[in-house]
């Protein structure tokens, strides 16, 4: 990971995995989110970007599909259902088609929520 303003120094070298492809990124700068994919792997893998108090990477989790994808395509956060808390809305382009994700992140439960 690199600073765009100072791109002689990265700012963290980290080997995440291993593919048969290239790795295409995605950057989620609201949420602080990385998703990994490659064309021809069949899994996305969501890792947060720490800057506090050093940059580090955390893997949270691992979306696996069991058909492989060519690539996808990430659309505007005004593409998220919020009343679902979908925070990142995609499509993976397959060889027979296209796929829509959305990616939700759960609720903590503190008792009577009113907007469901």
């Amino acid at each position: 990971v690199w600073k765009i303003s100072d791109p002689s120094q990265p700012l963290l070298i980290e080997a995440v995995d291993q593919g048969s492809a290239v790795f295409n990124l995605f950057y989620d700068k609201d949420t602080k989110l990385i998703l990994s994919y490659a064309k021809g792997e069949s899994s996305v893998r969501f890792y947060e970007f720490d800057m506090d108090p050093e940059p580090k990477l955390h893997l949270l989790t691992t979306y696996s599909a069991p058909d492989a994808h060519r690539s996808l395509a990430f659309g505007s956060k005004l593409c998220c259902d919020v009343g679902m808390n979908e925070i990142i809305h995609a499509v993976r382009v397959l060889n027979k088609g296209l796929e829509e994700l959305m990616f939700i992140v759960p609720r903590k439960f503190e008792g009577f929520q009113e907007d469901s």
